[in-house]
């Protein structure tokens, strides 16, 4: 299979500015891909305006971008919470019984890591999870998506539309952005409805929202003795997550 070629291009541009600490200059670049210097002003131009690589000034060069260490991170971190959440799910299962997932912001998709369903008799029916959709319709995605920026928060909003049947206090821009302010300042984030009680939290990393934690349960179940301990089940939950997370980053420095 052949390689498409301004991707190869672009990739050995990312591996040289890569390897070096010190920024590198257009020149250096074309000389060491042996490209020409206008396709190499273009390439970078392109992976300049994406984020990939940023340039220090016009006489020093070029650097890797914010989104190239985003990328690694979200990798390590990803791989991290499925290790780490495998365990801290069970132990919230095995206390309460109920249904809890895990999920990230991937792209334009709120997207499960890892569930448990619930223990019980009589239960919400887990056999129509989607593993990756909206994150519109959940508070899980709610809640993901409060930890985007005003600007990327509208630009989300301009590329999806309104949330609809999914969202309905949210019919206009504005008031998304206002319901996103709400949730931020919220440390758990709570809806109900007639059949079901939905409960979600953040999970930070160095003060970052990176996923969300959630349960529901059938609306008839939810004493106020149960509301207090899905509570504090899911609140230990969040904090062991972090906890471990925080651990593994302390071992890398």
């Amino acid at each position: 299979m052949e390689n498409i070629q301004v991707i190869e291009r672009a990739a050995a541009l990312l591996e040289v500015i890569g390897d070096s600490l010190e920024p590198r200059t257009m020149t250096f670049l074309a000389e060491e891909t042996k490209l020409k210097l206008p396709t190499v002003a273009r390439i970078v131009r392109t992976l300049t305006n994406l984020g990939y690589i940023e340039q220090v000034d016009r006489k020093t060069g070029y650097i890797l971008g914010s989104k190239v260490f985003n990328l690694v991170q979200n990798k390590k971190c990803y791989s991290a919470l499925q290790n780490i959440a495998a365990k801290q799910l069970a132990v919230f299962s095995q206390e309460t019984k109920e249904y809890v997932c895990i999920s990230v912001l991937r792209g334009n998709k709120r997207v499960i890591l890892k569930y448990i369903p619930a223990i019980k008799i009589v239960q919400i029916n887990t056999s129509k999870i989607i593993f990756e959709e909206t994150p519109y319709r959940t508070i899980s995605g709610h809640v993901l998506l409060s930890s985007l920026s005003e600007t990327e928060l509208r630009k989300f909003y301009r590329q999806n539309g309104c949330p609809g049947e999914f969202w309905p206090e949210v019919d206009s821009e504005n008031q998304f952005i206002a319901e996103m302010d709400k949730i931020r300042k919220k440390s758990i984030l709570i809806t109900k409805t007639s059949e079901v009680i939905s409960l979600a939290m953040p999970i930070y990393n160095q003060k970052k929202i990176i996923a969300a934690v959630g349960t529901y349960i059938p609306a008839y179940r939810y004493t106020r003795k149960l509301s207090v301990k899905i509570r504090k089940a899911l609140t230990d939950l969040s904090k062991s997550i972090m906890n471990k997370i925080q651990s593994l980053n302390e071992k890398d420095y």
